[in-house]
């Protein structure tokens, strides 16, 4: 069982629509991500749109939190973490992937860290593995250091593409 943790909704496809496809996942999305930006018609229809995709790709469940977009920072550390871990603690993953420490957006550097303070080893803990994932149009515009992925796992494109 995979648990993918992203900040908003289509990072988790964008970023691991073939794994979600090829093998048994979970998807926690902490925000809404458009809040502050767009209209509430506009955000139900963003959320729709991720539970459509989520149920055509064939997430097993898909959590949605109420965190604010683009507003991570304003939030103490812990509560992320807190709010991860009770995910972690009910759906018991061997795999968690998130987005990367070097990511240009801030919502997801700080649900990477948050993801990894809440992966550390603790003695009740099924995780093997905790993967970042690449997140086109974010990951690769840090200009200082960029994402390098060193971890591939074949998938049938053509599914997330469909979700896309």
């Amino acid at each position: 069982m995979n648990l993918i943790i992203s900040a908003h909704p289509d990072d988790e496809i964008l970023g691991c629509g073939g794994v979600i496809a090829k093998e048994d996942s979970s998807v926690l999305i902490l925000t809404n991500g458009a809040d502050g930006r767009l209209d509430k018609a506009t955000i139900d229809r963003h959320l729709e749109n991720a539970k459509k995709a989520n149920e055509l790709i064939g997430t097993k469940e898909l959590i949605i939190e109420s965190f604010p977009n683009q507003k991570l920072d304003s939030l103490e550390l812990t509560q992320i973490v807190q709010t991860i871990e009770k995910y972690i603690q009910k759906i018991k993953p061997k795999r968690v992937f998130t987005h990367s420490l070097k990511d240009l957006n801030l919502d997801h550097k700080i649900v990477a860290q948050a993801t990894i303070t809440a992966t550390r080893s603790l003695p009740c803990s099924n995780i093997e593995e905790v993967l970042s994932y690449y997140v086109p149009s974010s990951s690769e515009w840090q200009f200082t250091e960029s994402f390098s992925p060193n971890y591939f796992i074949s998938i049938d494109i053509e599914e997330k593409l469909e979700a896309m």
